[in-house]
Protein backbone atom coordinates (compact mmCIF):
# COMPACT_ATOMS: atom_id res chain seq x y z
CA UNK A 1 0.00 0.00 0.00
CA UNK A 2 1.48 3.36 -1.09
CA UNK A 3 5.01 2.04 -1.61
CA UNK A 4 5.72 3.69 -5.00
CA UNK A 5 5.77 0.32 -6.73
CA UNK A 6 5.91 0.61 -10.51
CA UNK A 7 5.75 -1.60 -13.57
CA UNK A 8 3.38 -4.52 -14.07
CA UNK A 9 2.29 -7.17 -11.58
CA UNK A 10 4.45 -10.29 -12.14
CA UNK A 11 2.39 -13.38 -12.90
CA UNK A 12 4.31 -15.24 -10.17
CA UNK A 13 2.85 -12.84 -7.61
CA UNK A 14 -0.60 -12.51 -9.16
CA UNK A 15 -1.05 -16.30 -9.10
CA UNK A 16 -0.22 -16.73 -5.41
CA UNK A 17 -3.10 -18.31 -3.41
CA UNK A 18 -3.78 -15.15 -1.42
CA UNK A 19 -7.05 -14.22 0.23
CA UNK A 20 -6.28 -10.51 -0.02
CA UNK A 21 -4.36 -8.72 -2.78
CA UNK A 22 -3.72 -5.10 -1.81
CA UNK A 23 -1.60 -2.77 -3.95
CA UNK A 24 -3.51 0.48 -3.41
CA UNK A 25 -1.79 3.79 -4.13
CA UNK A 26 1.21 2.79 -6.21
CA UNK A 27 2.35 3.44 -9.77
CA UNK A 28 1.51 0.02 -11.17
CA UNK A 29 0.53 -0.20 -14.83
CA UNK A 30 -0.32 -2.68 -17.53
CA UNK A 31 -3.51 -4.63 -17.95
CA UNK A 32 -5.48 -6.55 -15.35
CA UNK A 33 -3.18 -9.30 -13.99
CA UNK A 34 -4.94 -12.30 -15.52
CA UNK A 35 -2.80 -14.85 -13.66
CA UNK A 36 -4.87 -13.79 -10.66
CA UNK A 37 -7.96 -15.38 -12.21
CA UNK A 38 -6.62 -18.77 -11.16
CA UNK A 39 -7.12 -17.87 -7.51
CA UNK A 40 -10.60 -19.05 -6.52
CA UNK A 41 -10.02 -18.33 -2.82
CA UNK A 42 -9.38 -14.58 -3.00
CA UNK A 43 -11.81 -12.52 -0.92
CA UNK A 44 -10.56 -8.94 -1.30
CA UNK A 45 -8.96 -7.36 -4.36
CA UNK A 46 -7.58 -3.81 -4.11
CA UNK A 47 -6.00 -2.48 -7.31
CA UNK A 48 -7.18 1.08 -6.73
CA UNK A 49 -5.16 4.26 -7.24
CA UNK A 50 -2.74 2.95 -9.84
CA UNK A 51 -2.46 3.27 -13.63
CA UNK A 52 -3.90 -0.03 -14.82
CA UNK A 53 -5.37 0.02 -18.33
CA UNK A 54 -7.40 -2.17 -20.66
CA UNK A 55 -10.53 -4.25 -20.13
CA UNK A 56 -11.72 -6.17 -17.08
CA UNK A 57 -11.65 -9.86 -18.09
CA UNK A 58 -14.91 -11.82 -17.89
CA UNK A 59 -13.03 -14.52 -15.98
CA UNK A 60 -13.09 -12.35 -12.87
CA UNK A 61 -16.64 -13.61 -12.28
CA UNK A 62 -15.18 -17.08 -11.64
CA UNK A 63 -13.41 -15.73 -8.53
CA UNK A 64 -16.59 -16.54 -6.65
CA UNK A 65 -15.27 -15.90 -3.13
CA UNK A 66 -14.61 -12.22 -3.74
CA UNK A 67 -16.33 -9.97 -1.19
CA UNK A 68 -14.73 -6.65 -2.14
CA UNK A 69 -13.34 -5.33 -5.42
CA UNK A 70 -11.74 -1.89 -5.54
CA UNK A 71 -10.36 -0.97 -8.95
CA UNK A 72 -11.22 2.73 -8.77
CA UNK A 73 -8.80 5.49 -9.78
CA UNK A 74 -7.20 3.69 -12.70
CA UNK A 75 -7.48 3.89 -16.49
CA UNK A 76 -9.57 0.83 -17.22
CA UNK A 77 -11.64 1.08 -20.42
CA UNK A 78 -14.36 -0.74 -22.30
CA UNK A 79 -17.40 -2.22 -20.61
CA UNK A 80 -17.24 -4.11 -17.32
CA UNK A 81 -18.58 -7.66 -17.73
CA UNK A 82 -22.19 -8.00 -16.59
CA UNK A 83 -21.23 -11.09 -14.60
CA UNK A 84 -19.11 -8.89 -12.34
CA UNK A 85 -22.20 -7.29 -10.77
CA UNK A 86 -23.88 -10.61 -9.96
CA UNK A 87 -21.00 -12.42 -8.24
CA UNK A 88 -22.53 -14.41 -5.38
CA UNK A 89 -20.57 -13.04 -2.40
CA UNK A 90 -19.63 -9.58 -3.66
CA UNK A 91 -20.68 -6.79 -1.30
CA UNK A 92 -18.54 -3.80 -2.33
CA UNK A 93 -17.61 -2.80 -5.89
CA UNK A 94 -15.71 0.44 -6.51
CA UNK A 95 -15.09 1.19 -10.20
CA UNK A 96 -15.21 4.98 -10.08
CA UNK A 97 -12.69 7.30 -11.73
CA UNK A 98 -11.80 5.12 -14.68
CA UNK A 99 -12.51 5.40 -18.40
CA UNK A 100 -15.26 2.81 -18.75
CA UNK A 101 -17.58 3.69 -21.64
CA UNK A 102 -20.70 1.70 -22.51
CA UNK A 103 -24.38 1.30 -21.78
CA UNK A 104 -25.22 -0.57 -18.61
CA UNK A 105 -27.96 -3.14 -18.14
CA UNK A 106 -30.16 -4.24 -15.24
CA UNK A 107 -27.51 -6.62 -13.91
CA UNK A 108 -26.00 -3.72 -11.97
CA UNK A 109 -28.88 -4.08 -9.49
CA UNK A 110 -28.98 -7.89 -9.32
CA UNK A 111 -26.06 -8.78 -7.04
CA UNK A 112 -27.41 -11.00 -4.27
CA UNK A 113 -25.22 -9.25 -1.67
CA UNK A 114 -23.93 -6.20 -3.55
CA UNK A 115 -24.63 -3.28 -1.24
CA UNK A 116 -22.22 -0.56 -2.31
CA UNK A 117 -21.74 0.21 -6.04
CA UNK A 118 -19.64 3.21 -7.08
CA UNK A 119 -19.50 3.94 -10.81
CA UNK A 120 -19.10 7.73 -10.81
CA UNK A 121 -16.58 9.63 -12.94
CA UNK A 122 -16.53 7.34 -15.95
CA UNK A 123 -17.96 7.67 -19.45
CA UNK A 124 -21.05 5.48 -19.14
CA UNK A 125 -23.89 6.59 -21.42
CA UNK A 126 -27.43 5.73 -22.45
CA UNK A 127 -30.44 5.54 -20.17
CA UNK A 128 -30.52 4.33 -16.59
CA UNK A 129 -31.46 0.64 -16.69
CA UNK A 130 -34.84 -0.43 -15.36
CA UNK A 131 -34.86 -2.11 -11.95
CA UNK A 132 -36.28 -5.59 -12.58
CA UNK A 133 -37.01 -6.60 -8.99
CA UNK A 134 -35.75 -6.12 -5.45
CA UNK A 135 -32.12 -5.20 -4.98
CA UNK A 136 -29.59 -5.45 -2.15
CA UNK A 137 -28.09 -2.05 -3.05
CA UNK A 138 -27.71 0.42 -0.23
CA UNK A 139 -25.35 2.83 -2.00
CA UNK A 140 -25.58 3.60 -5.74
CA UNK A 141 -23.38 6.33 -7.19
CA UNK A 142 -23.72 7.01 -10.92
CA UNK A 143 -22.68 10.67 -10.96
CA UNK A 144 -20.36 12.35 -13.48
CA UNK A 145 -21.16 10.16 -16.45
CA UNK A 146 -23.13 10.68 -19.66
CA UNK A 147 -26.50 9.22 -18.74
CA UNK A 148 -29.56 10.57 -20.56
CA UNK A 149 -33.30 10.03 -20.42
CA UNK A 150 -35.40 9.96 -17.27
CA UNK A 151 -35.19 8.31 -13.88
CA UNK A 152 -37.13 5.05 -14.27
CA UNK A 153 -40.17 4.83 -11.96
CA UNK A 154 -38.87 1.33 -11.16
CA UNK A 155 -36.20 3.03 -9.02
CA UNK A 156 -38.93 2.99 -6.40
CA UNK A 157 -38.11 -0.72 -6.00
CA UNK A 158 -34.63 0.04 -4.63
CA UNK A 159 -36.14 0.01 -1.16
CA UNK A 160 -32.86 -0.71 0.68
CA UNK A 161 -31.14 2.30 -0.84
CA UNK A 162 -29.59 4.78 1.59
CA UNK A 163 -27.48 6.90 -0.77
CA UNK A 164 -28.28 7.75 -4.40
CA UNK A 165 -25.99 9.93 -6.50
CA UNK A 166 -26.89 10.81 -10.10
CA UNK A 167 -25.39 14.30 -10.34
CA UNK A 168 -23.55 15.72 -13.36
CA UNK A 169 -25.31 13.74 -16.06
CA UNK A 170 -27.82 14.79 -18.73
CA UNK A 171 -30.89 13.25 -17.14
CA UNK A 172 -34.19 14.98 -17.84
CA UNK A 173 -37.93 14.83 -17.26
CA UNK A 174 -39.71 14.94 -13.93
CA UNK A 175 -38.76 13.27 -10.68
CA UNK A 176 -40.96 10.16 -10.40
CA UNK A 177 -43.29 10.03 -7.40
CA UNK A 178 -42.38 6.38 -6.97
CA UNK A 179 -39.11 7.45 -5.33
CA UNK A 180 -41.17 8.18 -2.22
CA UNK A 181 -40.95 4.42 -1.59
CA UNK A 182 -37.26 4.75 -0.70
CA UNK A 183 -37.91 5.07 3.03
CA UNK A 184 -34.28 4.39 3.97
CA UNK A 185 -32.84 7.05 1.66
CA UNK A 186 -30.69 9.57 3.53
CA UNK A 187 -28.71 11.28 0.71
CA UNK A 188 -30.04 12.11 -2.75
CA UNK A 189 -27.88 14.09 -5.18
CA UNK A 190 -29.54 15.38 -8.37
CA UNK A 191 -27.16 18.30 -9.00
CA UNK A 192 -26.41 19.46 -12.58
CA UNK A 193 -28.87 17.58 -14.77
CA UNK A 194 -31.77 18.73 -16.94
CA UNK A 195 -34.73 17.84 -14.74
CA UNK A 196 -37.93 19.87 -15.21
CA UNK A 197 -41.36 20.26 -13.70
CA UNK A 198 -42.44 20.50 -10.09
CA UNK A 199 -40.63 18.70 -7.30
CA UNK A 200 -43.13 16.09 -6.07
CA UNK A 201 -44.45 16.64 -2.57
CA UNK A 202 -44.41 12.85 -2.14
CA UNK A 203 -40.67 13.13 -1.48
CA UNK A 204 -41.71 14.42 1.91
CA UNK A 205 -42.32 10.76 2.70
CA UNK A 206 -38.55 10.10 2.69
CA UNK A 207 -38.53 10.03 6.48
CA UNK A 208 -34.78 9.38 6.83
CA UNK A 209 -33.61 11.99 4.32
CA UNK A 210 -30.73 14.12 5.59
CA UNK A 211 -29.56 15.92 2.45
CA UNK A 212 -30.83 16.52 -1.08
CA UNK A 213 -29.60 18.78 -3.89
CA UNK A 214 -31.78 20.24 -6.63
CA UNK A 215 -29.21 22.80 -7.87
CA UNK A 216 -28.40 23.13 -11.56
CA UNK A 217 -31.66 21.84 -13.04
CA UNK A 218 -34.76 23.44 -14.55
CA UNK A 219 -37.33 22.84 -11.86
CA UNK A 220 -40.31 25.17 -11.44
CA UNK A 221 -42.66 26.03 -8.61
CA UNK A 222 -41.51 25.61 -5.05
CA UNK A 223 -39.71 23.08 -2.93
CA UNK A 224 -42.66 21.43 -1.16
CA UNK A 225 -43.12 22.16 2.53
CA UNK A 226 -43.40 18.41 3.05
CA UNK A 227 -39.67 18.11 2.23
CA UNK A 228 -38.75 21.04 4.48
CA UNK A 229 -40.65 19.38 7.31
CA UNK A 230 -38.77 16.07 7.24
CA UNK A 231 -37.51 15.67 10.80
CA UNK A 232 -34.08 14.33 9.82
CA UNK A 233 -33.32 16.88 7.07
CA UNK A 234 -30.03 18.79 7.43
CA UNK A 235 -29.44 20.21 3.96
CA UNK A 236 -31.56 21.15 0.94
CA UNK A 237 -29.89 22.88 -1.99
CA UNK A 238 -31.94 24.59 -4.71
CA UNK A 239 -31.81 27.36 -7.32
CA UNK A 240 -33.88 29.71 -5.18
CA UNK A 241 -31.50 32.68 -4.95
CA UNK A 242 -30.83 35.76 -7.01
CA UNK A 243 -33.18 38.32 -8.55
CA UNK A 244 -35.11 35.79 -10.63
CA UNK A 245 -34.94 32.42 -8.84
CA UNK A 246 -36.11 29.34 -10.73
CA UNK A 247 -37.97 27.99 -7.72
CA UNK A 248 -38.96 29.28 -4.31
CA UNK A 249 -37.94 27.73 -1.03
CA UNK A 250 -38.08 28.80 2.61
CA UNK A 251 -35.73 26.14 3.97
CA UNK A 252 -33.01 25.78 1.31
CA UNK A 253 -29.44 26.76 0.68
CA UNK A 254 -30.08 29.17 -2.21
CA UNK A 255 -26.44 30.07 -2.77
CA UNK A 256 -26.37 28.48 -6.25
CA UNK A 257 -23.50 26.31 -5.10
CA UNK A 258 -22.38 23.67 -7.55
CA UNK A 259 -20.74 21.60 -4.83
CA UNK A 260 -22.77 18.41 -4.74
CA UNK A 261 -23.41 15.99 -1.94
CA UNK A 262 -20.95 13.66 -3.65
CA UNK A 263 -18.17 16.19 -2.96
CA UNK A 264 -19.33 16.81 0.60
CA UNK A 265 -20.63 13.46 1.74
CA UNK A 266 -21.12 10.69 -0.81
CA UNK A 267 -17.46 10.22 -1.67
CA UNK A 268 -17.03 8.89 1.85
CA UNK A 269 -16.57 5.15 1.57
CA UNK A 270 -19.15 3.05 3.34
CA UNK A 271 -17.45 -0.15 4.45
CA UNK A 272 -18.82 0.27 7.98
CA UNK A 273 -22.32 0.60 6.58
CA UNK A 274 -22.10 -2.87 5.12
CA UNK A 275 -20.61 -4.81 7.98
Amino acid sequence: FGNSLSGTVPSEIASLPLKRFWVTGNNLSGTFPEAMLQNKNMEKLYLDENSFTGFIPTGIAEMTNLIEIRINNNKFTGCPPSELFTMPKLRILYMDKNEFACELNSDIYRGARLGDLQLFSNQFFGTLPEVPDESALRVLHLGQNGFTGTIPPSYGQLTKLEKLGISHNSLSGVIPKELASLKRLSYFDLLKNKFTGHIPMELGGLVNLRAITFHGNNFSGAVPAEICDIASIMYIGADCGGIMPEISCTCCDCSQSEVSIEAKIMHGRTTKLLT
